[in-house]
């Protein structure tokens, strides 16, 4: 455990469900949505090679069919 829930878990029992929620279903014990963080470590060649700059979405997609499957922002 990295501390990554702990401002919103606390501690204690209580925190311990909302833990298990989030590892099990993304959501904290009392339902709200608790989205996993996605970060992507590109080099310099690749920012150059894709224009990539701040506040530029970015889609990912599925190499087998070509399918959008996230969009990422800066």
């Amino acid at each position: 455990m990295t501390g990554q829930l702990s401002s919103k878990c606390g501690r204690g029992s209580r925190s311990n469900q909302t833990v298990r929620s989030v590892v099990d279903n993304l959501r904290l014990a009392d339902g709200t949505l608790f989205p996993m963080p996605i970060t992507l470590d590109v080099s310099r060649e690749d920012i150059d090679r894709l224009s990539l700059a701040k506040d530029k979405r970015v889609t990912l997609r599925d190499p087998r069919d070509d399918q959008a499957i996230a969009m990422l922002t800066s």
